[in-house]
């Protein structure tokens, strides 16, 4: 080799290099983003029953930017995020955020009005995902010009040796506001936290949510318009420290809890709820498992307008929808200071599934009696004590009460099974039922 072109050869090939990860490569992955960014929203957007929607895409050399819109029936009004892309080997963050090298981030700044949107609305929060040279994605969240993220990151791995992927980590937000068609959710101090693997085609781990306070706030348009010269409050509902878990292993567990939880002006939803204002709902605690359910199609066969029309067909549907699932409420107990409600069953089919019949059903409730006979009185349902007991005591006679097996308590049995009802010692007909 010439010496001239052996003294340039170390040259060329650090410039060469230097031009394909400086400029060729951020450059394709920019045009990567542009035909991939839309269609892999709107996959995202569709397991959420929304519509995503990107506009003003405009592509760099080393940085992109979109406007993402997404709509949803579940959303009164669209959520519109700005997304800025870096793209590149080295890709960087600013000193205002952690500190990264890999080839590919996205930030934004989560919504402050719309669909769903931070609670209160003065706080300002960034969210952050970025690629790092060994391809694990990092998702985080950070509260605006503080360098400190909010918890720690969610990271996401994928193990090609061994074809699982891991998602460990936890986010938090200082809350949020989700205008659902009827009404308001406000959730203040989320926190997410994951810890889960995909293996061989199974889910193994578990994730929870919980929070400090929850508020749901029924819309006027949903509440019976009235004439009144003082507007009354709004329906609401206030929930203090709620939390979901959900185990993942061979059956699906979701355990679901809250410390305390008041109604305010429930009466406004209308008269059938039997409950006064400001009522005490107490604590709640429950566990509900189920194992091969395919939760879409059992969803997709609950048509409320074929239940109107016919309720066999339903039914029918419903079961063959279920096939050889099984869900089981394992206990959803409700704590007050009058007693406690206590409600065990088991929803399963028996194979093979021809119609309805094949559906069983199993439910067991029991309560304090005097959480009961409170809650007649205060409904009205009786206008005192001795009635509300005289009541009970009939009702037991007649077969609609198990029999009395702790003193003060009640207890009732609901079965289904081979197209016959019973509760507790009566046979139910469902002729009529089912017509």
């Amino acid at each position: 080799m010439h010496p001239v072109m052996r003294n340039l050869a170390l040259p060329l090939w650090a410039g060469l290099l230097c031009l394909t990860a400086g400029i060729i490569l951020p450059w394709q992955a920019g045009v990567y983003l542009r035909n991939h960014v839309t269609v892999t929203l709107e996959q995202l957007a569709s397991n959420l029953h929304a519509v995503a929607r990107v506009t003003d895409y405009q592509q760099g050399l080393w940085r992109s930017s979109a406007q993402v819109s997404i709509h949803s029936t579940l959303l009164r009004e669209p959520v519109d995020v700005h997304l800025e892309m870096r793209h590149g080997p080295w890709l960087g963050f600013k000193t205002s955020t952690p500190t990264a090298w890999g080839w590919f981030s996205i930030q934004t700044n989560l919504p402050q009005q719309g669909g769903i949107s931070l609670f209160p609305a003065q706080q300002a929060v960034d969210a952050w995902l970025y690629a790092d040279m060994l391809g694990v994605l990092h998702v985080g969240t950070r509260l605006h010009g503080a360098i400190q993220p909010l918890g720690e990151e969610i990271r996401l791995r994928s193990l090609m040796h061994n074809h699982a992927n891991q998602c460990r980590g936890e986010l938090r937000l200082p809350g949020f506001k989700w205008l659902a068609p009827t009404g308001d959710l406000i959730v203040a101090d989320v926190s997410v936290r994951a810890n889960l693997q995909h293996e061989q085609g199974a889910h193994q781990g578990d994730f929870s949510v919980d929070a400090l306070s929850a508020a749901w706030i029924v819309t006027p348009n949903t509440v019976k318009n009235r004439q009144e010269l003082i507007p009354s409050l709004p329906p609401s509902i206030l929930i203090e420290l709620p939390r979901i878990d959900v185990l993942l292993t061979q059956s699906t567990q979701l355990s679901a809890a809250w410390a305390s939880a008041r109604g305010v002006n429930l009466h406004a939803l209308g008269h059938t709820l039997g409950m006064r204002n400001n009522v005490e709902l107490g604590r709640m605690n429950s566990r509900l498992g189920w194992r091969d359910v395919n939760w879409s199609v059992l969803w997709s066969s609950m048509d409320t307008g074929q239940l109107t029309r016919s309720k066999i067909p339903a039914l029918n549907a419903f079961t063959y929808a279920l096939g050889e699932g099984e869900i089981s409420l394992e206990a959803l107990e409700i704590s007050q200071p009058q007693g406690r409600i206590f409600v065990t069953g088991a929803l399963r089919t028996h194979t093979p599934v021809q119609d309805w019949r094949d559906l069983e059903l199993h439910l067991h409730t029991e309560l304090n009696q005097s959480a009961l006979v409170t809650w007649m009185l205060d409904t009205g349902q009786v206008n005192s004590l001795q009635t509300a007991q005289e009541q009970l005591e009939s009702l037991r006679r007649q077969g609609w009460l198990d029999d009395e097996a702790t003193p003060g308590h009640l207890s009732t049995t609901l079965d289904l099974w081979r197209g016959e009802m019973s509760l507790s010692k009566r046979r139910v007909p469902l002729t009529a039922l089912l017509q």
